[in-house]
């Protein structure tokens, strides 16, 4: 009981991260401390209910949270959760990884529930430990390398690498996407430009500058300027951020 429950010395390092490793924007926050889950529902914010959660983490251990995110989602309480759950539990896996030190130990506590969001968490931290260098020096068999739990987190490990070198190299997307052509497998090609993409449109600082540009041609001359290898996944990644930015007019435009 209590597993990866943070000390006080711990707990007061970790409540000045202010942020997630990948995401950029998206985290804790302290305005949002001490607010329940209902209040984050209506607020409809990702960021709240990290918080939230965040705070049963530091109060009662990871597996306490993980297993409130299960109950919530079983009883399909929350009718604005559902959209944040997968961040929710990216957190938790971040969190969890900084408590153990370990990969293998703070896996055991995944609650496998909102995609594989926790494992994403886990993922982020072990390649910020590993560092920046050897991330984009080793990019070729680096995942392939890596002591795995199981062969199936290979492919998350593809995936984040391409979120944390898509964070890291937020100016240039399309330089972090010719990293992910150097991974060895097919697969993990795939998996790490995907993940590259998918990083760069939901970075909040990249919605922002985005939305303040207005111009929705411009994000398509994105994915118009990219490598041909690499322009589908940018493609594939696009229409979630144009419906974000113009709040569902692109689906009534398209029914016209």
């Amino acid at each position: 009981e209590g597993l990866l429950k943070a000390s006080a010395a711990v707990e007061a390092d970790l409540r000045l991260v202010q942020g997630m490793t990948a995401e950029v924007g998206a985290g804790p926050r302290p305005e949002f401390r001490g607010k329940g889950f209902y209040d984050c529902d209506r607020l409809n914010s990702r960021d709240c209910f990290i918080t939230h959660y965040d705070d049963i983490a530091l109060r009662q251990g990871v597996a306490a949270a993980g297993a409130d995110v299960v109950e919530k989602g079983k009883n399909n309480k929350g009718a604005t959760f559902p959209a944040h759950c997968h961040q929710v539990v990216h957190n938790l896996g971040q969190m969890a990884y900084q408590l153990a030190h370990r990969f293998g130990d703070a896996a055991d506590l995944d609650p496998q529930v909102c995609g594989t969001g926790y494992t994403h968490g886990l993922w982020e931290q072990q390649l910020e430990v590993i560092g920046t260098d050897r991330m984009f020096a080793e990019t070729g068999p680096l995942c392939m390398d890596l002591t795995m739990v199981s062969e199936w987190y290979k492919w998350t490990c593809h995936h984040i690498l391409g979120h944390m070198m898509s964070a890291k190299l937020s100016n240039d997307p399309t330089r972090a996407s010719e990293y992910c052509t150097k991974v060895s497998d097919p697969q993990g090609r795939t998996d790490c430009l995907t993940g590259g993409w998918m990083n760069f449109f939901q970075d909040d600082v990249v919605i922002a500058r985005m939305r303040a540009d207005g111009k929705l041609e411009n994000l398509f001359g994105v994915c118009y300027g990219a490598p041909q290898r690499t322009k589908f996944f940018c493609s594939q990644e696009l229409f979630p951020v144009i419906y974000s930015i113009v709040n569902g007019a692109a689906f009534a435009a398209g029914k016209a």
